[in-house]
């Protein structure tokens, strides 16, 4: 709780406080309790009311708090509201649904998700190739690569093979 202490509390800083809770604030709730988040989240909404917001804190700032407080609402995004409801135009950016169907998320806060491991799957719910599809193409180059290794070498053995068995007919035959 002392980041939110921080001087200057910036966008950036909220960006990343909410992106973590985001990530761990289910967990978080569940092992220092619903109080101890309670206030975190009452300093959080101080910054999104007009007098106690902090000077360096814009509005794309109080934006992302309450995207955060919608979606700790929804029951960490576990129940089924109309995902439509919880649109809160924090951000220009496109805005794309999580896996739960759930809780908007920006193109930034997905591939945050997806650079921490949050969003398993989470191809198809990005634009361009996902991780996934380059390893398998990496994978898939790897594997045909130890194909053809493994083919020269038994072709290497198999000719090695019959060059001794001719030497040894060309001994006998001696």
């Amino acid at each position: 709780m002392d980041i939110l202490n921080a001087e200057p509390m910036t966008d950036l800083l909220i960006k990343k406080v909410v992106q973590t809770l985001k990530l761990c604030g289910r967990h978080l709730e569940t092992d220092i309790g619903e109080n101890s988040m309670g206030e975190l989240f009452k300093k959080l909404d101080d910054f999104t009311k007009e007098g106690q917001r902090p000077p360096t804190l814009t509005e794309t700032g109080t934006c992302f708090i309450k995207n955060l407080m919608l979606y700790r609402s929804s029951g960490w995004g576990g129940s089924t509201n109309d995902s439509s409801s919880t649109t809160t135009g924090a951000t220009s950016a496109p805005i794309r649904f999580a896996p739960d169907n759930n809780m908007d998320l920006t193109e930034e806060e997905i591939r945050f998700l997806e650079s921490n491991g949050a969003m398993e799957g989470g191809s198809s719910y990005s634009s361009g190739p996902s991780i996934d599809d380059i390893f398998d193409a990496e994978i898939l180059d790897d594997y045909e690569k130890f194909l053809r290794d493994h083919a020269e070498r038994t072709a290497i053995s198999a000719a090695e093979k019959a060059l001794e068995l001719l030497s040894m007919e060309e001994e006998d035959a001696l």
